[in-house]
């Protein structure tokens, strides 16, 4: 590709990249983390991790950070659907937005389907009016995306790697780092912790 270009974020550019990266990881001495790095430098990207973002960002709907329905009306069995089970649609209408149901005394009870459940909408508490109802929803959705996007370390096959584990049932997990030992994994924690 040439210099500065960059090609357009889109599914199957994921698509193709990640097959490539598989491909490369098979037939060369590179690991999986470095084949998908290659593959997000060869298409004009600074990692997998901005090429991941910026097609993520490009394909799924964006719902105001304000907009909270309250007593929408929601899928069939949807308190009872495994989350790996969902639909792509279900799940860019639903994955990571809190919404409020009116409970019989007017309050509501504040609900999002973010994982902390496996198969239906995490409970995030109640409230008296719709305003404290999208607080409680924007507080405890960011919070509960900061504990999930945090570094887990996975170790196999000779290698630490720090990754992000996936952000929804149908993403990938992220590579973040390939680390040379232990006492290096643990050095960028501590630094990813900081910053």
């Amino acid at each position: 590709m040439p210099s500065g270009s960059r090609a357009t974020p889109t599914a199957t550019l994921l698509a193709k990249s990640k097959k490539t990266a598989k491909t490369l990881a098979k037939t060369t001495d590179l690991t999986h983390a470095q084949a998908l790095e290659r593959v997000a430098e060869d298409a004009g990207y600074s990692s997998w991790h901005e090429m991941l973002h910026a097609c993520d960002s490009l394909n799924r709907p964006h719902h105001r950070k304000d907009d909270m329905p309250v007593d929408p009306e929601l899928p069939p069995d949807f308190d009872n659907t495994p989350n790996e089970e969902r639909s792509t649609e279900d799940l860019d209408t639903w994955w990571d937005r809190p919404f409020a149901q009116t409970r019989a005394d007017g309050t509501l009870d504040v609900r999002c389907l973010d994982g902390g459940s496996w198969d239906r909408a995490t409970f995030y508490g109640s409230a008296a009016t719709v305003e404290a109802a999208r607080l409680l929803g924007q507080r405890k959705l960011a919070a509960w995306q900061k504990c999930r996007s945090a570094p887990t370390v996975v170790m196999g096959k000779g290698s630490i790697m720090l990754m992000r584990m996936p952000q929804r049932p149908d993403d990938d997990g992220e590579v973040l780092y390939v680390a040379k030992d232990q006492q290096d994994a643990t050095r960028w924690l501590e630094a990813h912790h900081n910053a």
